[in-house]
């Protein structure tokens, strides 16, 4: 049986119904089985949550080396700008600061070069400084990473991901997003799951654990929440898996708020950056070997 659709919206309202429900409970245990269980949801329906991919730091101007605890090297047209330059381009364009950002491939001039200079010297940077930030910030290609990134290498090898994607052929880039939408929809029931050999024993194993759990009546506690629908729902969710996994909760719910159900080349850059599980560069790799050397080409190109 293959499966497709919106299961991970359905996952979100699941994990409401559970907050909603969460003054119910009367006990620590209680408790500890509705957390587990909206973890369930959705890190073990394939969801997850991650930090966004834009961020600041100490400008090096004339250098290509940033000296700190972090060693990084970069390219021609990569930079280190502070987070106080990042987070006034931000305000800028719009979007707030809602995320920590580590990094930012620029794909477009917005025309903004003058009006960020100004922004940059009314906050105390030289003509100088606040000209170079500018530039950079307004030059279609460039990479800018964070200062205070978390993992200064892996934002930069996320936004140089980025920016080979991009130089793909259209051509290219339908046969990567295609082959993403259809490997993005694919859920399996756990016998299934075992029979493709994309997936990791151990973790089918895991679920089919949690599963057996669910039916024993561990968590029958919870049946008094809107009539034991939920519990019911987390046995259906225990007895399926997605092929696209994240391996950090609520990924895949932070993509699709973050930037759209359609927004493939996300998908693929965390891909590449290993932020899903194996399974989804199996399947591509056995079902869509074209893309499959795509991807390893460009896996190869931005370490």
């Amino acid at each position: 049986m293959l499966l497709s659709g919106n299961e991970r919206f359905i996952n979100l309202i699941f994990v409401i119904i559970l907050i909603l429900n969460m003054d119910k409970m009367e006990n620590d245990c209680l408790l500890k089985k509705v957390a587990r269980s909206i973890y369930l949801i959705g890190a073990l329906s394939g969801l997850e949550l991650i930090t966004g991919c834009v961020s600041t730091t100490r400008p090096d101007v004339n250098v290509n080396k940033y000296e700190s605890d972090q060693k990084v090297d970069l390219n021609e047209n990569e930079f280190i700008f502070p987070e106080k330059v990042l987070n006034e381009y931000f305000l800028i364009l719009g979007w707030g600061s809602y995320y920590k950002i580590d990094g930012l491939f620029i794909k477009q001039d917005g025309n903004l070069e003058s009006l960020l200079t100004l922004r940059f010297m009314e906050i105390g940077y030289s003509n100088q400084d606040a000209n170079h930030y500018s530039s950079v910030l307004s030059t279609t290609g460039n990479i800018v990473i964070s200062q205070n990134a978390t993992d200064l290498s892996k934002a930069l090898v996320h936004e140089r991901t980025h920016k080979n994607f991009s130089e793909l052929s259209k051509a290219e880039k339908d046969s990567v997003n295609g082959a993403i939408r259809d490997i993005s929809t694919r859920i399996y029931d756990l016998e299934e799951a075992k029979i493709t050999g994309y997936f990791d024993d151990s973790f089918l194993i895991e679920r089919e654990k949690e599963l057996n759990e669910f039916k024993s009546g561990e968590y029958d506690d919870l049946n008094d929440i809107d009539d034991g629908f939920v519990v019911d729902y987390i046995r259906v969710v225990l007895s399926s898996v997605n092929l696209l996994r994240g391996k950090s909760p609520f990924l895949s719910l932070y993509i699709i708020a973050n930037y759209g159900p359609e927004n493939f080349e996300e998908i693929v850059v965390r891909m590449l950056c290993d932020e899903y599980e194996p399974s989804a560069m199996r399947a591509i790799e056995k079902e869509y070997p074209e893309v499959y050397e795509i991807l390893s080409d460009i896996q190869s190109r931005v370490k």
